[in-house]
């Protein structure tokens, strides 16, 4: 256990559950639920993840995300922040505790091959929600935040049974951002908001490729016309095409998506087996 773990496990205690969510960071709960007579619908909802690799304002970031949790957009971005360790630097902490997602990264599931082929209408769908994220971040205040790694697939994820607020569209999973480590204040990084673009070029570069989609084929040809396109004109030009492609429904989404997003919804036995053994542990 990492001195930073170490530090965050005096007040929450760490749980073995196997289909552990959130990039398999370590999945807990505080130490004061272990002791309190509950049911484990209201464990499952003090439920964290502890995140101790921090890079510098990667704790502003999410305190800013947080403060602004009322505007709507703010549905687009997980791991929201609900506690943090000590500063052990200027503006790095030693952990913080996040609200875990549910679901499956897209490395995971198209790179890995997880899940063969994603249809159209999901396709489009995880160009909105994204896309969405992007523009909500930019336009936080007072200063903005860029993403910066938005190209990796590892940091979007489908979640498919979130553990409050259900489905924004009935049937397909929600889309969701995570890991602010690369990120940065865009008032303070000439071309953030285009850099941010371009990782999202690259981001539906690689799901081309793994899906063979045409719609994001074209999207990713576009840049070539134009250079440095802004998230505002990218939405510009596709949202419509977009919108229509992901249609009205009603939406399947495939079975083998299905398992695999499933996997990760932790069950009731689940949730009573590691709250029983994280008690004798202590």
């Amino acid at each position: 256990m990492s001195k930073n773990l170490e530090t965050a496990s005096k007040k929450y205690a760490q749980l073995n559950i196997p289909q552990n969510p959130s990039h398999r960071l370590p999945l807990c709960l505080p130490r004061t639920s272990l002791t309190l007579p509950t049911t484990h619908s209201t464990l499952r909802s003090q439920l964290v993840v502890i995140k101790t690799r921090l890079y510098k304002d990667e704790v502003a970031f999410l305190e800013a995300i947080r403060s602004n949790i009322h505007i709507s957009g703010s549905e687009r971005i997980g791991g929201m922040l609900i506690d943090k360790g000590d500063e052990i630097a200027p503006a790095r902490y030693s952990w913080a505790a996040l609200e875990p997602v549910f679901g499956q990264d897209l490395f995971t599931l198209s790179t890995r091959r997880k899940v063969r082929t994603f249809p159209a209408s999901l396709v489009a769908h995880i160009f909105i929600e994204v896309l969405e994220a992007i523009r909500w971040l930019h336009g936080l205040n007072p200063k903005g935040i860029f993403h910066g790694d938005i190209g990796n697939p590892a940091n979007i994820m489908l979640e498919m049974f979130p553990r409050a607020g259900g489905l924004r569209v009935l049937g397909l999973p929600n889309v969701v951002m995570v890991d602010f480590g690369a990120g940065g204040w865009c008032e303070d990084m000439d071309g953030a908001v285009c850099y941010d673009a371009t990782e999202f070029r690259g981001l539906m570069a690689c799901l081309a490729n793994d899906t063979g989609d045409r719609f994001l084929h074209g999207i990713v040809e576009s840049y070539a016309c134009s250079p440095d396109p802004s998230p505002d004109e990218i939405w510009l030009r596709w949202q419509e095409e977009a919108t229509k492609r992901r249609g009205d429904g009603p939406f399947v989404v495939p079975e083998g998506l299905l398992v695999e997003l499933g996997k990760l919804v932790v069950s009731d036995e689940a949730m009573e087996a590691a709250v029983e053994e994280a008690i004798t542990i202590d």
